[in-house]
């Protein structure tokens, strides 16, 4: 038997820094203009002054990451458990990371449950060489992107605020009818984090918008 300790991950995240790129956000997260966007634009921009912020990903997140990595010992030769003991139950942010994972990856994890609350600050933890293949970020990123814009709009419906607007050019990062398709989805996602990329900050995506 033998202990390891999971390296801590930190991640520069640049938020949307003005109402205006803040309201732009929440368009295309919802697929529609809506007239309460301006208002929670503004409130996002005033709570999240400090645009820059060094974010780490969660326990589970960080450990699963780190047991589908391999590090060149006996140990890339044996499976890990899929259950991921917490004792807590798993943020929001962590379960759609987690079912994105899922998706994307050759193994399948799990934690007995969420409890349905969104947490900031929060980050991905980097994915590497994982199973075996390369897992992009990307392709993870844009998975998480698809269905936090799933989750925002499950969320305005809920609480009676999707009903009214106007579609938006049809622009969602959901896909789906009168949404992106996946492939226009992950075109949009990588030039924006080209873009990020080349403005020297690190794309990334927050939930400070849909608290419960």
């Amino acid at each position: 038997m033998s202990t390891a300790t999971v390296p801590e991950q930190t991640r520069t995240i640049e938020l949307p820094e003005s109402q205006e790129q803040w309201e732009g956000f929440l368009r295309v997260a919802a697929a529609k203009v809506l007239p309460e966007q301006g208002d929670d634009a503004l409130g996002l921009a005033e709570k999240f002054k400090k645009n820059i912020r060094l974010c780490s990903p969660h326990c589970e997140c960080a450990l699963i990451q780190y047991l589908t990595t391999r590090h060149g010992d006996s140990w890339d030769n044996v499976p890990a458990f899929s259950y991921i003991g917490v004792s807590k139950l798993s943020c929001s942010a962590c379960r759609v990371w987690l079912e994105a994972f899922n998706e994307v990856g050759l193994r399948e994890f799990y934690t007995r449950g969420s409890h349905g609350k969104w947490y900031m600050p929060w980050a991905m933890p980097r994915a590497k060489e994982s199973s075996g293949e390369v897992m992009l970020e990307e392709s993870l990123g844009e998975t998480i992107a698809a269905k936090i814009s799933r989750e925002y709009i499950k969320y305005l419906k809920g609480r009676a605020l999707y009903k009214s607007g106007l579609d938006s050019c049809g622009l969602s990062l959901s896909g789906g009818k009168n949404h992106l398709s996946d492939d226009r989805t992950a075109s949009i996602i990588a030039k924006i984090a080209a873009r990020r990329r080349e403005a020297g900050g690190t794309i990334g995506l927050h939930l400070a918008s849909m608290e419960y």
